[in-house]
């Protein structure tokens, strides 16, 4: 079945891929070739980011070879903590607002730990203690609703023009010079143009060299040479 699907969408073809680091990386993390173009000085991401996974997979594998157990748990170590906590930690924080996350509080947690894999999903039906335990208590028609990210239109930003302009005048040396050894701007601005015209979606790489560039101007950051 995946071989056939793989002729039809290469997503298909990457449930193929081995379990762990080599799935993670197929799912996850971006193809170094993609980023080469805008990078000044090309350097082995993807080798940097096999090792930092393979020391987490390897730390869970030992206790536990469930590949579904070891995927939440290398999530619950790396993605969560350095990405949804700190989006809903910098919200919440915003407004005076402590937060606190029910289903990471800690005896939750350790009751997932030990529920059976197949109590918590199937290969149909995912999140199923939680659709169980509130089925009672919300309307049915959230059962049928599509999985939702957290995200932000960043993608649309870019396309207003006063944000436009600001993001060709931060992608430059006239901007800072302390990344000029690591980026482009050329193809980084080309990068900018395409996606604004709708020619490419490039927001991941555009937003974070926006950000990485306005926070090492204010910290006055130096690349290595």
């Amino acid at each position: 079945i995946q071989s056939i699907g793989a002729g039809i969408s290469p997503r298909v073809g990457k449930l193929s891929t081995p379990f762990f680091t080599p799935l993670h990386r197929a799912l996850m993390v971006k193809d170094e070739k993609k980023i080469f173009p805008f990078l000044s000085s090309p350097f082995p991401i993807n080798k940097i980011t096999t090792e930092f996974f393979d020391d987490a997979y390897q730390q869970v594998t030992a206790t536990d070879t469930h590949p579904l157990n070891v995927f939440m748990y290398v999530d619950r170590q790396t993605w969560l903590p350095d990405e949804c906590f700190i989006r809903s930690d910098y919200a919440s924080m915003a407004h005076g607002i402590e937060l606190r996350v029910p289903l990471a509080d800690i005896d939750v947690v350790a009751c997932a730990d030990h529920t059976s894999i197949w109590r918590k999903t199937s290969p149909f039906r995912g999140k199923r203690v939680i659709r169980n335990t509130y089925r009672a208590h919300l309307p049915s028609y959230l059962y049928s609703q599509p999985k939702r990210g957290w995200l932000s239109p960043a993608a649309k930003w870019f396309r207003d023009p006063e944000i436009r302009a600001f993001a060709e005048e931060v992608f430059s040396s006239g901007y800072y010079t302390g990344l000029d050894s690591v980026f482009n701007w050329d193809m980084v601005r080309s990068l900018l143009s395409d996606h604004v015209e709708r020619r490419g979606y490039y927001l991941y790489p555009l937003w974070n060299i926006l950000v990485l560039q306005v926070w090492a101007r204010k910290h006055d950051l130096q690349a290595p040479d």
